[in-house]
């Protein structure tokens, strides 16, 4: 077992002994030795052109980036701001910037410039990378919340008169000259800043610290030589930030795309490069399933497909399954605030989303705050081995997020039992409450999920008039071809469950849920169109 349960604290303790950094290490010099360490390794294709970029290329451009941002008078400290899709030269960029000591914060191409204003307003970037297509809206983000007028270098564009990424990876003359400075201690150095996904409220901020990169950085595990990893996550989200730190470290070749997600992307990708590791949130999964061209897909070159960003059923599991004549599914539990939490890769148990990772403790408290055993439902609280750096600039959210003995409260309501296996019942936030009861969204979903014709559903909590109560309502999107019913829905549900848990607030039928840019169900948003609509009983 990777934990152990303890009686007196009501704590589950890992036995992993905490990472150990030495106060003078430099990620920057990290970097290059880990770049170093197979020169020729392609670590990058890019899917869009076919270009492929080896471990000394990369090397070469991040110390362009690097050396060309120092000479235009940026230093150590400089917040930056990337709204940047995968393309061939972010992660060089990304290098570049960690070399030097500028941390940036990673926000999605997708963002309006209100968004983008609310978020550039926390960090004040003085510098602003960004994709072409995002220019203007960039542009006007920054306009609203900057007090400084920021560098702005445009990714990939043709347009004239601005200033262009491709100034940066010019030749200096110096490149093996080059040697990164010492930053100070990496537990307090920021290294970049994750957007929360938005789907209980307005973004945030997660300060990621040199020490968390660092340790990814420095794993000592090697990947097979001929592993191939896709996936469509874009670098604010944390699976794209994993992505990038993992390809380094085991010496992975990462395939990348500036699409988001599409169906067609993903089906050229697997024909033509073969990937053998892939990931998706379930709902994208389920698009992908539900896809003509699955049929004469050929999976058999995956060995794995990682699921994550929300709860994967059972059923959605053994679809995929179905397809992996030579992989299986993994189930990752992550969050932005915290990364991996759980994951089922060694081990699975039936219901649980996997073993607490080694790097964490955890507890459960039950509505009073005060901790209780294992298999007891409460909300889950964590404690990471390295110091969490919390919401940038923003201290009432870390008050919300953070107890006064430095546990981490995830929001999950849940449950662990006696070996560590994590079990999740619902967000806190997303319980509905109808006259005196609770009920969980999730565990609805599951049984609405199971009935045929259901491709997508999600489940919310509608106000009664009177404000006392929620209802539960069910928004689905049906399979092609079915022509399934509101009342066949709410007779199956009742058929599975008690009097409060019914359907009370009505079925509806949606297109398509809205997503967020990840692929998970913007519930918030699903909540305010049923009332904007004005579906109250």
């Amino acid at each position: 077992m990777f934990h152990q349960f303890d009686s007196t604290t009501k704590s589950w303790i890992s036995r992993h002994p905490a990472p150990v950094l030495d106060p003078e290490a430099n990620l920057g010099r990290l970097i290059l030795s880990i770049l170093d360490r197979n020169p020729e390794k392609v670590l990058q294709i890019d899917a869009d052109t076919g270009r492929e970029m080896t471990a000394a290329e990369m090397r070469l451009r991040a110390i362009r980036v690097a050396q060309n941002l120092t000479a235009l008078g940026f230093r150590k400290g400089d917040m930056a701001a990337l709204i940047c899709s995968n393309s061939e030269n972010l992660a060089p960029l990304v290098l570049g910037l960690w070399m030097v000591g500028l941390p940036f914060i990673s926000l999605p191409v997708g963002f309006n410039g209100d968004d983008l204003g609310h978020l550039m307003g926390l960090v004040q970037p003085k510098v602003v990378f960004c994709d072409d297509a995002v220019y203007k809206t960039a542009l006007e983000g920054a306009g609203k919340a900057l007090k400084m007028k920021p560098v702005v270098f445009a990714v990939e564009s043709e347009m004239e008169s601005i200033r262009k990424v491709d100034e940066l990876l010019e030749s200096t003359g110096k490149e093996e000259q080059f040697e990164p400075e010492y930053q100070g201690d990496m537990r307090e150095m920021i290294g970049i800043i994750l957007c929360t996904s938005g789907t209980t409220g307005r973004p945030k901020g997660v300060a990621v610290s040199q020490a968390h990169i660092a340790v990814v950085l420095g794993r000592p595990v090697k990947g097979n030589d001929s592993d191939l990893v896709f996936n469509f996550s874009p670098l604010y989200w944390g699976t794209g930030l994993f992505a990038l730190l993992n390809s380094l470290s085991t010496g992975t070749t990462r395939i990348v795309t500036r699409s988001g997600f599409n169906e067609d992307v993903f089906y050229d990708v697997l024909e033509r490069y073969r990937p053998t590791h892939f990931f998706t949130p379930p709902s994208h999964a389920i698009l992908l399933l539900n896809h003509p061209r699955v049929e004469q897909a050929d999976f058999s070159c995956l060995k794995s497909w990682s699921l994550s960003g929300s709860i994967a059923s059972p059923q959605l599991r053994k679809r995929i399954e179905e397809k992996l004549s030579n992989g299986k599914t993994v189930n990752n539990y992550a969050s932005s605030e915290i990364g991996l939490i759980a994951m089922d890769a060694i081990r699975k148990r039936e219901g649980s989303v996997g073993l607490l990772m080694l790097h964490l403790n955890a507890k459960v408290v039950d509505e009073n705050d005060a901790a209780v055993g294992p298999r007891e439902q409460g909300e889950l609280l964590l404690k990471t081995s390295l110091p969490f750096l919390g919401y940038y600039n923003d201290e009432e959210a870390n008050r919300e997020l953070m107890t006064e003995d430095g546990w981490i409260r995830t929001g999950d309501i849940g449950y662990l039992d006696e070996e560590g296996f994590v079990y999740l019942v619902d967000r806190k936030k997303d319980v509905i409450k109808y006259r005196g009861y609770q009920m969980s969204s999730i565990d609805l979903e599951v049984i609405v999920e199971k009935i045929e014709g259901v491709q997508q559903v999600c489940v919310v909590g509608i106000p009664e008039m009177d404000g006392t109560s929620d209802l539960a309502a069910a928004v689905i999107v049906r399979r092609p071809g079915s022509e399934l019913t509101e009342e066949q829905v709410v007779k199956q549900v009742e058929e599975k469950v008690s009097d409060h848990k019914r359907l009370r607030g009505g079925v509806f039928f949606w297109k398509e849920l809205p997503l967020s840019s990840t692929g998970k169900v913007l519930r918030r948003r699903v909540k305010e169109m049923l009332m904007e609509a004005n579906v109250v009983n």
